[in-house]
């Protein structure tokens, strides 16, 4: 059976260095309006279709969480029906842990996003329009992260990508 916990030891476990699935299981609606930093939706709608993907192991630690309105608890339910044994729920959710000064992100894809605005503030990138970008080589594997280096050995181009490559062809803007 999932435990509850707070806010603050959600926080202590996101912290600790070992490995954690933080999951959301609101819609992708209220989950891009706000929500914590490395959370990872995954909707109470398709709980069953998309956890062995996100969470192949059942056995990791795993805090789930919602929208206050006790979703989660029944995400627990479903995935301990389908043999994941270490989860703790947020109590109270997105709210409880607004209540408790957490910053929420009212983005989707916010790791990636952040990591954008770093790289511009630190590393003032040289920017290239979509039509340079599709004379580069890029590769074709159905990773998570792409990194591209292209160049000369005084001066490298490098592409991050948080996405599967197939995302990437398919969302490119032409021109």
């Amino acid at each position: 059976m999932a435990r509850f916990i707070s806010a603050s030891e959600t926080v202590a476990m996101l912290a600790d260095s070992q490995e954690i699935a933080f999951l959301d299981s609101r819609e992708i609606a209220p989950f891009g309006a706000g929500q914590p930093l490395l959370a990872t939706n995954l909707p109470l709608s398709r709980m069953e279709l998309s956890i062995q993907k996100l969470v192949p192991r059942r056995t990791i630690r795993m805090v789930l969480t919602d929208g206050g309105d006790a979703t989660a608890a029944l995400a627990a339910e479903r995935l301990e029906c389908l043999g994941y044994s270490n989860i703790a729920v947020l109590e109270g959710g997105i709210p409880a842990w607004a209540a408790a000064s957490f910053k929420l992100f009212p983005e989707l894809e916010v790791p990636t996003k952040g990591f954008g605005a770093f790289a511009r503030r630190s590393g003032r990138p040289t920017f290239i329009t979509p039509r340079e970008l599709d004379l580069w080589p890029l590769p074709i594997f159905p990773i998570q992260i792409v990194v591209v280096l292209i160049g000369e050995i005084d001066f490298w181009h490098c592409i991050f990508s948080a996405e599967f490559s197939t995302d990437w062809r398919t969302f490119t803007v032409e021109g």
